[in-house]
């Protein structure tokens, strides 16, 4: 682990078994307005990530990544973020600037602890740690292939400015809004990773919705992958940390 990491957040090795969705799907929530509108139960029971906001995904997601220290502050005001029933992973640059109050051993670890001379390694294994990437989808990409999950599916990964909000939550003020510029090194970062992921990735939207400006894996609809919505009563509230997080001590 970096030296100037926290040392009260536990590296991901020792928050998470070694391949421990081999054989599932995995699907990680971005925050594109593509899913605007999208009934998130369809995810119940599933291995999920939700980066950042995802956070708030009903039923919660499996894990919640959070990357942006802005976002950080303000669940912490919320007092959201210590509430939730998902594991709760940041990126060490979040633990090194965040308050002790937002991060607590028993269920937050950090995600990389690869060698800081190589930020583009792409991690084998929770020992090896996750790569480094700035771009939030392309760290949850890794942590989905190391932990054994496939196929894995991207949700929310739109990668393009929209002249409204360019979130599906809509819970960023104005001025966090990202920049082409950005998109553009998110699309660029997606495109490295083919040769990783190939056969094992897949963009998946509606249909319906305008083209994506990332178009790095193959494109599948939301009903040639997930059932339709379950009944209220019948959504799975599984224990997801009871799944991902071995007992401190």
């Amino acid at each position: 682990m970096p030296a100037n990491t926290c040392n009260f957040i536990r590296p991901i090795c020792e928050a998470m078994p070694e391949r421990a969705w081999t054989g599932h799907p995995a699907f990680i929530v971005g925050g594109g307005t593509s899913l605007r509108g999208f009934d998130f139960t369809r995810l119940a029971g599933e291995l999920t990530i939700g980066i950042n906001a995802g956070m708030y995904l009903e039923p919660p997601p499996t894990i919640a990544y959070a990357a942006d220290i802005r976002f950080m502050q303000m669940v912490e005001k919320e007092g959201s973020w210590l509430k939730l029933p998902s594991m709760r992973l940041v990126h060490n640059v979040v633990s090194e600037q965040a308050s002790t109050g937002m991060l607590k051993p028993e269920t937050v670890a950090t995600t990389w602890k690869l060698p800081v001379g190589k930020p583009r390694a792409w991690g084998r294994s929770l020992e090896e740690g996750v790569a480094a990437f700035s771009f939030s989808g392309a760290v949850c990409l890794n942590l989905a292939d190391i932990l054994g999950a496939s196929p894995i599916y991207l949700l929310g990964f739109d990668c393009y400015k929209t002249p409204i909000a360019s979130n599906w939550h809509e819970r960023y003020p104005e001025e966090w809004g990202t920049a082409e510029c950005m998109y553009n090194k998110f699309r660029r970062t997606l495109n490295a990773l083919v040769g990783q992921l190939e056969g094992k990735a897949f963009h998946l939207r509606d249909p319906d919705a305008p083209p994506s400006g990332a178009d790095a894996f193959p494109s599948l609809s939301y009903d040639d992958v997930l059932p339709p919505a379950p009944d209220p009563h019948e959504i799975d509230k599984r224990e997801t940390t009871d799944v991902c997080i071995r007992p401190v001590g």
